[in-house]
């Protein structure tokens, strides 16, 4: 998870931005790529109707002009208010929150002097991949998690976060078996994601000890497997 804090002309103020959350939902119909973001304040100073009048109204006011949103829902209350921000299927989401953030950017400097602002990127219905790392011919109890995780699933992850539309990482170790799991944008094609990974991996397995074999799993959509479960 890739938090990114961008300091403002007032030192107590911060926008933290692309908090990433990923969050499966079933979908009857084809993917798409649908994205909503939420934009949090945090203010211990401010009550519940300046907190709507002063923060939650000028936020929305510049929000509102950003292109391709397609619903805008608020609630504030004292020392917090909660902006949800849909957008229309298959944007440009990086671009939108780039905009996003140069909007808030605008109104920041009226806002209370203890106001955060925290922008969360939600993706809906990702497709994903899961990595499996063992020992080759041998018992993989043999080796413990924390050396797995630390020697052979980390590196790991910095090598797979640099396939293209990969915007998130999990990983688990258990029983001498690593897992990594990548999220990937839902408008790439199984067929694209299934060529990337395979190229990483081909690089991936040049350096990785000879003891070690790893695999990759079908593409699968997570939207739809939350469905089945």
């Amino acid at each position: 998870m890739t938090v990114l804090k961008i300091k403002l002309s007032k030192p107590s103020l911060i926008i933290t931005g692309l908090l990433i959350i990923i969050i499966g939902l079933s979908c009857k119909q084809k993917t798409q790529a649908q994205y909503a973001v939420e934009i949090t304040i945090n203010s211990k100073t401010t009550d519940s109707d300046l907190m709507k009048s002063e923060v939650i109204a000028p936020l929305e006011k510049e929000i509102l002009k950003i292109e391709h949103v397609s619903k805008i829902a608020s609630l504030s209350k004292k020392s917090y208010g909660l902006i949800k921000v849909d957008f229309k299927p298959n944007i440009n989401i990086d671009e939108t929150i780039l905009n996003l953030q140069n909007r808030i950017q605008m109104v920041t400097m009226n806002l209370p002097k203890d106001a955060e602002v925290i922008i969360s990127k939600i993706v809906e219905n990702p497709k994903v991949v899961e990595l499996k790392i063992s020992l080759n011919n041998a018992d993989s109890s043999s080796i413990d998690s924390t050396t797995m995780k630390t020697n052979i699933i980390n590196p790991l992850v910095k090598q797979t976060l640099e396939i293209k539309g990969v915007h998130q990482a999990l990983t688990f170790s258990k029983n001498g078996v690593g897992i990594v799991r990548l999220k990937f944008y839902p408008e790439i094609s199984e067929y694209e994601i299934s060529s990337r990974v395979q190229q990483k991996l081909s690089e991936i397995k040049t350096y990785l000890p000879k003891k070690f074999k790893i695999e990759a799993s079908k593409v699968w959509d997570e939207s739809k497997k939350n469905k089945n479960n």
